[in-house]
């Protein structure tokens, strides 16, 4: 389009898109994205409203060489554009889908309208004598030197105005490290004068967290509490002279305790069955934190409750009903709103809203709270009032398997935007009351899988720098089939050959966490379970070559983990429908009915060698192992305590880690063998180094083939730094 026709800036939304530069920036503030997806955009743009096909796209994008690739490679560009516009393919806002078709640009756009060139003057008449001429020139050159000397006043004026308004430029935000310790730091809260920091810290050992605080810009730490128990999520009072923290006594139980910020005597706040963390308001006369429902209360209510440091009665802010939950609560600095995340327990993640609630002045509940986050995010992880209380840092998952930063204003008008500056792996940001500084945990878990022979020690055979986890043996024992988030921004299922060499990719979605992989009895089909963008679970089917996955169970609640029966003819699943779980099976065949096997199963149920049950655990913790006959009856106890889902049928038997025994090597972890048929237990193999105390033992799942090859999944490493955004605004 011609330059003298339109601008080159074009304008949507709360966005605008040099055509010249290349540029995209939001609200003035420039977005980073990459060139295929920004070339999809600009043709997008160029036809407003229209059908731009997919082939259009490969001519203008991709060279006719490359047509193998374009599929996946547009797909991508047009996945990260929507992720960098906060869009959605299911009610788009900017790019809608026509399927089969291409893409149309939905949004109103507008250009910015250049100034029209000049009017030419007519020629002027010519003058009758010289001293009409003479004057005629006289008063252009005194309208020109008026014109002139105005147009000055005008700009000096105006550059005058917009330097006191916009003061000398501001630097540009730049992360840098704020702790890069061993292990773990998390929870970072700043001192109200910004120039401390205090934290959570596993230690030198990674052995238990406690509270650390350190200078800004300083290596120097000191440790502030001692105690044997988990103490972690500090949150500084208003005042500077307290910091409130939460200890947990065990894995279900936490609750809040006060101590001056120079360490020293430390005093319990009430005995509120919290869930972290707690936070000030900023009056500093109350913590707000969400409320746990607790192991057999009576009432099993959660919410959002304002604790008074004086021990007075918890008020309730909110109300949730579990399994729903509200957490993660930050009063704005003026006092008036109260924001949160409002999640509905899933059984991996949570499908959780960012929420806001106005407040009065005695910070009671003014009206219904309203969403903040059209889209819903799959998880929270911290969430922090920027100082003109304006708008929101949350740290949410959306569309992603991390959990990355993003902004949302309190106006709602406008869907959450990224902060690009942070990173990929994001967690509890916090703003600096005075320095306009964002810290934010950094986590960094490394999970690889390992292959032991009989009698040997693990190796590690498939690896990145992410997760590789739950991996499953093909019948014949040649193949393996395991979950690897190595793509980036989703976890799927991956095939390769047992030695973890030539590997594979075998989906591509359909949602955007596919695992849970098990292997039909005939090796042709691979039944995973996959979370849609509703956050929703449910069982799909795909052949072990590659090929559209077909989906298999259906209806509310969620269908996961899925395996096989030893004829191929069933395929058990879990579902949960609220706090229920249960073991339902189904047939491969398309539209079939499912029926109920079990009630109470929340891991991964097998059905035994024989044919004649199915063994499950009730609870992912440490538990026991059930059997459960197909014909009917009562579940029995089969093994009286498995380590934490840790088990897989074979050949042999049932291959277990048992629970952890006092007095045991808790660097190993060793994998047993029942016969169903006898009951004789015996010890099969030692899986070497597999714990950290900090993290307990780091063995994920293992399978076990017909020469007794063990495959297992271990976090290799793990932890989290502090890191800082300078200059954030």
């Amino acid at each position: 389009m011609p330059a003298s026709s339109a601008s080159s800036v074009v304008r949507f939304g709360s966005f605008e898109f040099d055509v010249l530069s290349g540029e995209l920036r939001r609200s003035g503030m420039r977005v980073n994205l990459q060139d295929q997806p920004l070339r999809v955009l600009e043709c997008l743009l160029e036809r407003p409203g229209q059908l731009v096909s997919r082939e259009d796209l490969r001519r203008r994008l991709w060279s006719g060489d490359t047509f193998v690739d374009f599929e996946q490679g547009l797909n991508a560009a047009v996945k990260r554009l929507r992720e960098t516009l906060a869009d959605s393919a299911e009610s788009p806002r900017f790019i809608e889908t026509v399927p089969r078709r291409g893409y149309r640009f939905v949004a109103p756009v507008g250009r910015d309208v250049p100034d029209a060139d000049a009017p030419r003057n007519s020629e002027p008449e010519k003058p009758s004598d010289g001293a009409a001429s003479r004057s005629s020139a006289g008063r252009l050159r005194s309208v020109a030197l008026i014109s002139g000397t105005a147009i000055v006043a005008i700009m000096v004026a105006t550059m005058t105005a917009w330097l006191r308004r916009t003061g000398p430029a501001l630097p540009s935000p730049e992360l840098v490290p704020l702790t890069t310790l061993s292990g773990s730091e998390q929870s970072p809260t700043f001192s109200p004068d910004g120039s401390r920091v205090a934290f959570a810290w596993d230690g030198e050992r990674q052995d238990n967290f406690d509270i650390y605080v350190k200078l800004v810009g300083s290596s120097e730490v000191r440790r502030l509490t001692v105690d044997p128990a988990p103490d972690f999520a500090p949150q500084w009072s208003p005042d500077g002279e307290s910091i409130a923290f939460v200890r947990s006594e065990s894995r279900t139980s936490h609750h809040i305790r006060l101590m001056s910020s120079l360490g020293g005597s430390e005093r319990a706040l009430n005995r509120f069955p919290l869930r972290p963390p707690a936070t000030w308001s900023p009056d500093g006369r109350f913590l707000v934190a969400g409320k746990a429902s607790e192991d057999g209360e009576t009432d099993q209510s959660t919410g959002i409750y304002l604790i008074p440091i004086d021990n007075g009665e918890p008020r309730a802010l909110t109300d949730a009903e579990a399994p729903s939950n509200d957490g993660w609560p930050a009063i704005s600095p003026n006092g008036r709103h109260l924001a949160y995340a409002s999640c509905h327990e899933l059984v991996y993640q949570g499908d959780c809203d960012v929420m806001l609630l106005d407040l009065d002045s005695t910070l009671t509940p003014v009206g219904p709270a309203r969403r903040l986050t059209p889209e819903r995010f799959w998880r929270i992880r911290g969430l922090s009032w920027t100082r003109d209380g304006q708008s929101i840092v949350f740290a949410g998952g959306l569309r992603s398997v991390f959990v990355q930063l993003w902004r949302a204003g309190i106006d709602g008008g406008h869907p959450p935007v990224r902060l690009e500056d942070a990173g990929p792996i994001a967690e509890a940001p916090v703003l600096a009351p005075s320095t306009g500084g964002l810290a934010f945990s950094r986590t960094a878990d490394d999970e690889d899988l390992f292959l032991v022979a009989p009698g040997g020690e693990g190796h590690p055979i498939a690896r990145s720098t992410t997760k590789e986890t739950d991996a499953q043996f093909s019948p014949d024992g040649k193949r393996i089939a395991f979950c690897s988030a190595r793509t980036g921004n989703s976890v799927e299922i991956w095939v390769a050959d047992a030695d973890g060499t030539a590997p594979e990719r075998l989906t591509r979605g359909p949602g955007r966490w596919q695992c849970s992989p098990a292997w039909s009895p005939d090796g042709s089909r691979i039944a995973f379970d996959s979370q849609s963008v509703d956050g929703s679970w449910h069982v799909w089917t795909i052949e072990s070559t590659g090929g559209i996955p077909r989906l298999l169970t259906t209806g509310p609640g969620d269908q996961f983990r899925p395996t096989w029966s030893v004829d191929g003819k069933w395929i058990y699943f879990i579902r949960r429908l609220g706090r229920e779980t249960e073991v339902w099976r189904t047939s491969d065949a398309a539209n079939s009915p499912a029926e109920l096997v079990a009630h109470g199963g929340a891991t991964r149920a097998w059905e035994s060698a024989d044919r004649t049950g199915i063994f499950f655990q009730r609870t992912q913790s440490d538990s026991p192992l059930y059997f459960q006959p197909l014909t009917g009856g009562a579940p029995r106890v089969a093994i009286s305590c498995i380590t934490n889902s840790r088990f897989s049928i074979g050949a042999g038997g049932v291959y277990y880690v048992p629970c952890y025994t006092p007095g045991a090597s808790q660097r190993d972890a060793p994998v047993d063998v029942m016969d169903p048929k006898t009951g004789v237990v015996q010890r099969f193999a030692t899986l070497t180094d597999v714990f950290v105390p900090a993290w307990g033992r780091r063995l994920g799942t293992f399978t076990v083939a017909l020469d007794g090859r063990i495959v297992y999944s271990k976090l290799v490493s793990g932890g989290a730094d502090l890191m800082l955004i300078e200059n954030f605004r």
